[in-house]
């Protein structure tokens, strides 16, 4: 049987103790032992010595479960970052096609908008120019709907008719030329063409609003001057008889 303390050993534990400071030794049989020196708190001489003997195995054991939670650790950081990423290029993605699409909107010259009935999901420049609103959130803030914009009138449509919504009755109509009337900015007041496509999109539809103004009042203009040009001849049959 082989001796648990070698000369060698014993030298080293002498001049550790000698040095009155922590230190550890391995023994043959893979066996650590920590040296831990105890002073005397009044007269801080050294009165004894802690030994602690730890098996190298258990140590090694440590050692690998420290290794294994640490690749553990880097695995599951650079997967949360790999998600992270992903999730940043989708959102990079969506914004640019944000922005395509408002371009494209934007390039519209009559009102284009995106709503469920309510509020506007999306609108386009010369909407919110027309409105003197400078983007969605300063419009959907002053309104509740666009429908609460729409002037009364017979023939034009209404925000409610017969209890149905705005957006329903344009929809079971998309097939014909519905009308409304709306305000500017200056109070003056605009003709509207409304038309859909009738796709939903997410609970969402996308109307369009033409701006025949000009046409109606060059129809009115027409009427009057048809008016006009009927009763001078009337006046001038009856001179005549």
């Amino acid at each position: 049987q082989k001796k648990i303390l070698t000369k060698e050993l014993i030298e080293k534990i002498n001049k550790g103790l000698k040095d009155t400071k922590i230190f550890s030794l391995v023994q043959h049989n893979n066996t650590l032992m920590t040296f831990i020196p105890v002073f005397n708190p009044i007269s801080k001489k050294l009165i004894g010595t802690y030994i602690v003997h730890t098996n190298q195995l258990t140590i090694l054991n440590i050692k690998n479960d420290f290794w294994i939670k640490f690749i553990i650790s880097i695995l599951s950081l650079a997967l949360i970052f790999i998600v992270v990423y992903i999730q940043f290029l989708s959102n990079q993605k969506t914004k640019k096609q944000h922005l395509y699409t408002k371009k494209i909107l934007d390039s519209q010259t009559n009102f284009t908008l995106i709503t469920d009935g309510k509020k506007l999901k999306v609108v386009n420049k010369v909407t919110l120019d027309f409105f003197g609103c400078t983007n969605i959130k300063e419009f959907n803030n002053k309104h509740d709907c666009i429908c609460d914009l729409f002037i009364e009138g017979d023939g034009y449509l209404q925000k409610e008719q017969n209890g149905k919504r705005w957006i329903d009755i344009i929809l079971e109509n998309k097939e014909k030329s519905l009308l409304v009337k709306i305000k500017n900015l200056n109070n003056k007041v605009h003709i509207f063409q409304v038309n859909t496509s009738g796709q939903r999109i997410e609970g969402k539809y996308v109307i369009t609003f033409t701006d025949i103004t000009k046409v109606k009042e060059q129809e009115v203009q027409i009427i009057e001057k048809n008016t006009y040009i009927s009763s001078i001849l009337e006046a001038s049959n009856e001179v005549q008889i």
